[in-house]
């Protein structure tokens, strides 16, 4: 079975905009999410990225091997509030803002300011539809970041976790995957058929 990977991609960085060859497999990074299939990747990238990776996916390699609490991530709630940008449908039309020509910002003297239109990012969201490109808020899922009712854990340091819903979504179309509730280096070690993934947990 083949898996997409690249919904797992970073789109606004370059080194994570595509999946890569890892640990004799093919990762997907976001940032926040590594999801890594055992299958050939001829795309290697260099740097420090590949052996950090790497790390993640050894630990939930050795995580999905135990036993534990695991819940099945297609029984995990699924009514979220809708993403603010997308209205939604997981797709925005992006064009450049008027107020600032893309710029992001407007300088007087020798001072500059964000620019109110568009937040700073010189874009602005046009309509938020199907045919569009995929939303960066909600990773394309139209849900809003929020916490995943019923999963939230606590971690060595006494701090309360849970996994946002927008990664939830994109987790629940991997085939049979399943969340453990113990963390591994403040993140949630995944199990799905053909590979592993690990994600980076939400402060409760």
């Amino acid at each position: 079975m083949s898996i997409d990977l690249s919904r797992f991609c970073c789109t606004v960085r370059k080194d994570l905009a595509v999946p890569f060859s890892v640990a004799n497999g093919t990762a997907a990074c976001n940032g926040h999410l590594v999801v890594w299939v055992d299958q050939p990747c001829e795309t290697r990238v260099e740097g420090l990225l590949p052996t950090k990776v790497a790390g993640y996916v050894m630990h939930a390699k050795e995580a999905a091997a135990l036993d534990g609490d695991w819940r099945r991530m297609d029984a995990l709630a699924s009514t979220f509030d809708p993403c603010h940008r997308c209205s939604g449908s997981g797709h925005v039309h992006v064009v450049t803002c008027d107020e600032c020509d893309g710029d992001g910002e407007f300088r007087h003297g020798s001072h500059f300011y964000q620019c109110q239109a568009c937040y700073g990012s010189g874009e602005c969201v046009e309509s938020g539809d199907a045919s569009g490109v995929r939303c960066r808020e909600c990773c394309g899922t139209g849900k809003a970041q929020q916490l995943v009712p019923g999963l939230i854990v606590t971690n060595a340091m006494r701090e309360r976790r849970g996994i946002n819903a927008i990664y939830a979504e994109q987790l629940r179309l991997l085939p049979h995957a399943e969340i453990c509730t113990a963390l591994v280096n403040d993140c949630f070690p995944i199990r799905f058929d053909g590979g592993v993934a690990m994600l980076m947990a939400m402060r409760a």
